[in-house]
């Protein structure tokens, strides 16, 4: 399927490589920015309007995102009522996501969700890291066989890491659930002028009709990370590649390591400062991840690398040391919260790339200290020294982690970089991750891929960003967001 016709006029658009605006119109022709006007084409008057190439965010969880905003959202939870009059809720199961102990004082357990419902629920920790589910959950999973899976309670109905997994290879979803929670997805990156996300779906469960559904749309572009404990799981990356086209790519294993610091699951050397019998835990050692990186190798694909904790970026970096010189097939790590230098160091020597949340660093000031304590925090978040060291970086967001807003993304990433580099870490890092040529950058040839600004996005002040909305968002010569 190819775009219409369109000249868009008015506006001001950006060179990534130039670090400039100019003022020009866009021609475009069957999904391609082109060098002369189409005819028959649809004018489209930006009103001086910015344009971008579109946002590529590149680490984030589409159906998940989905499925957040088409059930309950408990991140703006405060209190226990708060909680108590979100899961009145008319859905026959109640998926909630967002709570966090920081903010709510407490965590909830199986009796206090047991005492708002009888319906099952599952309510997970904002960081996707751990969950706490009431006894009707309980029983309608058959989830008593989780007790104990990487320090989940059922006593309490704590579940974590692997448990987590196993509970979403128990729900099941219609065709038409599915495909609702995806439409949402898309519909949440693209209003915020996303045109392409990386995003990890598969979990071992509806992967099939999965697939299909993220193939057959043309409303956005997925660079799937096919999620990979074991070289069984490469059926999988196969099943996606088979299905493959240029809004849907099978494009790398993702790998996790560890967990995350609010769930105390990312694997630390020393204990954590709030925990001290506690280090973290690990998926696998690094033994385990070079043979997956070594089969990765031999078909010519990525692995994304979830690391978080000091010891899992250790195994990281031992699993990864044998790749290929250079790293051409563009192995990355993702999160790298804590990480020392001479980590770091090595992390370059290997070539490897990275995609980085900023906004981690705001959303965790509320329990970064109380884990780590001040002498590794002062250390953690290295964002700024990776870019000095020369890693190349690319930004993302872990939605439905953080928030899909390129605004609220670039405010964050203020903290560590010049403007120009982080709207390069957000467009043309992200598109070279994939691969691709001739993506991130407006001009003839490159696909119509384009985000419209109201702000200047080099110039813009901090509450001009805070306070703008994306236009206009344009997927292979689609329009497919319009405010």
């Amino acid at each position: 399927m190819t775009g219409e016709n369109l000249v868009l006029t008015n506006c001001m658009v950006y060179s990534a490589r130039q670090t400039q605006h100019m003022q020009q119109d866009i021609y475009i022709s069957n999904g391609r920015i082109v060098d002369t006007r189409p005819t028959h084409a649809r004018e489209v008057d930006l009103k001086g309007a910015f344009v971008y190439s579109g946002f590529v965010d590149s680490h984030a969880h589409l159906l998940g995102t989905g499925m957040v905003r088409g059930s309950v959202d408990l991140s703006d939870a405060r209190t226990l009522e708060h909680v108590e009059l979100a899961l009145k809720h008319s859905a026959p199961v109640i998926i909630a996501r967002g709570w966090d102990d920081s903010k709510l004082s407490f965590v909830p357990n199986r009796a206090m969700i047991d005492r708002i419902t009888d319906k099952p629920a599952i309510l997970y920790r904002r960081c996707g890291h751990a969950a706490v589910v009431n006894s009707e959950a309980i029983k309608r999973f058959s989830l008593e066989d989780l007790e104990g899976v990487d320090g989940s309670a059922m006593k309490i109905g704590l579940l974590c890491e692997r448990a987590l997994n196993a509970l979403g290879s128990r729900i099941s979803l219609a065709r038409s659930e599915l495909k609702a929670f995806i439409d949402l997805g898309i519909k949440e990156f693209t209003s915020n002028g996303i045109t392409t996300v990386h995003s990890d779906d598969m979990k071992g469960n509806n992967d099939e009709l999965l697939v299909e559904l993220l193939a057959e749309q043309r409303q956005i572009r997925i660079f799937e990370k096919v999620r990979t404990e074991t070289l069984e799981d490469i059926k999988l990356f196969d099943l996606a590649k088979d299905n493959s086209n240029n809004y849907f790519v099978a494009g790398a294993l993702k790998v996790y390591l560890d967990g995350s610091l609010g769930a105390r699951t990312a694997a630390l050397i020393e204990p954590y400062s709030d925990d001290p019998m506690n280090c973290g835990m690990l998926y696998m050692d690094s033994e385990q991840l070079a043979t997956i990186v070594e089969a990765a190798e031999n078909k010519s694909v990525q692995v994304c690398a979830h690391t978080i904790g000091d010891r899992s970026m250790e195994v990281a970096l031992n699993g990864l040391a044998r790749i290929s010189p250079g790293n051409p097939f563009k192995h990355r790590l993702i999160h790298v919260q804590t990480a020392s230098n001479i980590q770091l160091v090595e992390m370059k020597r290997l070539d490897l790339r990275a995609s980085i949340q900023p906004l981690f660093y705001y959303s965790d000031m509320d329990i970064a200290e109380q884990r780590l304590g001040k002498e590794r925090l002062a250390s953690a978040y290295p964002f700024k020294a990776m870019e000095e060291l020369g890693i190349r970086l690319s930004l993302s967001s872990d939605a439905p982690v953080e928030s899909t807003s390129v605004f609220d993304n670039l405010l964050a990433a203020d903290q560590f970089f010049s403007r120009a580099n982080s709207i390069r870490y957000y467009t043309v890092e992200g598109k070279d991750l994939e691969g691709r040529l001739r993506y991130g950058e407006i001009g003839p040839g490159y696909p119509a891929d384009i985000a419209v600004a109201p702000v200047n996005l080099l110039e813009a002040t901090r509450e001009e960003l805070a306070n703008a909305k994306i236009l206009m968002t344009i997927v292979g010569g689609h329009i497919v967001f319009s405010s």
